[in-house]
């Protein structure tokens, strides 16, 4: 599996080095709440490179933990950024 930083200042700066001029690029972070851990492996199996090597086995008691804090009535609130990079290359 590939490993890059796919950074928002590292991707505008990736593309603008090969030639592409950034017509728009904008950068959210901010928080995200789950409510469920099932949510939460649907991201990560369909996301592979947030968690190299996640799997519901490999990560069971990790999950479990989560699953406690939930039926404790305490909040999963994470940190997520997120990037939009619109660019064009002269032909």
């Amino acid at each position: 599996k590939p490993r890059w930083d796919n950074s928002f200042e590292e991707t505008k700066r990736a593309l603008t080095e090969v030639g592409f001029t950034i017509k728009i690029s904008k950068e959210w972070k901010g928080k995200v709440l789950f409510k469920g851990v099932g949510a939460i492996v649907y991201l990560l199996k369909s996301s592979p490179f947030i968690v190299k090597g996640f799997s519901v086995q490999k990560n069971l008691h990790q999950l479990q933990a989560l699953q406690k804090r939930i039926d404790s009535k305490k909040k999963l609130i994470f940190t997520q950024n997120r990037f939009l990079i619109k660019a064009a290359k002269s032909i």
